[in-house]
């Protein structure tokens, strides 16, 4: 199956799937408090999803998590965005995988009206889409790529930092998976320059199942080897 990183995005095109993560709807509201105003990032995410969807004639989005800033129950207006994100995006086939900040996502999509079920892990194909935060369970490690967010991953090159895409191999024997490693849609998040302390926050690294410092590195510019940058 093609797998095909979307720069622009940034996400992924898996055959006809399309693969977004890490929204965060509602993350302008807590930064607007510290006096950074960005206005209505959650329409410009769903202008995005909804060109590269139909440029790429995909059948599927799937959403890999953090949907949602909030941790617990959304404010009024992170609500608002909310609704109005799903409804730019009804007309899509939706697979959510359930992340960290997604508590009572399943509950508020419900009450807006939309029958999509919020998964921990999604398996399509011999294909895992998980969020990140926690490992992978057996069933995903013995597909053929696992596909994760949570990282918030990104590159320092040329002075600049640009959102990075990773993709490591298995570390262990028993695991047969390659992971690849989504930064997040959300223009408001400028990513976490890869380090260290990108394996110690990814349970996938920090477990060892696979190898850190072997994983390749992409961005728009450059390709480069995770051992080379850190």
């Amino acid at each position: 199956m093609e797998i095909r990183f979307l720069y622009d995005l940034p996400g992924v095109l898996v055959g006809r799937y399309l693969v977004v993560g890490d929204l965060h709807i509602g993350l302008e509201e807590r930064l607007g408090e510290k006096g950074i105003n960005f206005p209505n990032p959650h329409k410009v995410i769903a202008s995005l999803i909804t060109k590269y969807f139909s440029m790429a004639s995909a059948s599927r989005l799937i959403l890999l998590g953090d949907i949602k800033e909030s941790i617990g129950y959304p404010s009024k207006s992170e609500y608002l965005e909310l609704q109005e994100l799903f409804y730019d995006l009804r007309s899509l086939p939706i697979s959510i995988v359930r992340g960290n900040h997604d508590a009572h996502l399943q509950e508020i999509l419900e009450r807006l009206g939309y029958a999509v079920e919020v998964k921990k892990a999604l398996i399509l194909d011999n294909l895992a889409f998980l969020h990140g935060n926690a490992l992978p369970n057996e069933e995903a490690l013995a597909c053929s790529y696992i596909f994760e967010a949570h990282g918030h991953t990104a590159l320092l090159h040329a002075g600049t930092e640009e959102k990075a895409f990773l993709v490591a191999k298995s570390a262990k024997k028993e695991v047969r998976a390659k992971l690849v490693l989504i930064p997040p849609i959300n223009p408001i998040i400028a990513g976490n320059p890869i380090s260290l302390s990108t394996a110690r926050h990814i349970p996938a690294f920090r477990s060892g199942l696979f190898d850190f410092y072997n994983a390749w590195v992409y961005t728009k510019s450059a390709k480069v080897k995770v051992k080379n940058v850190v």
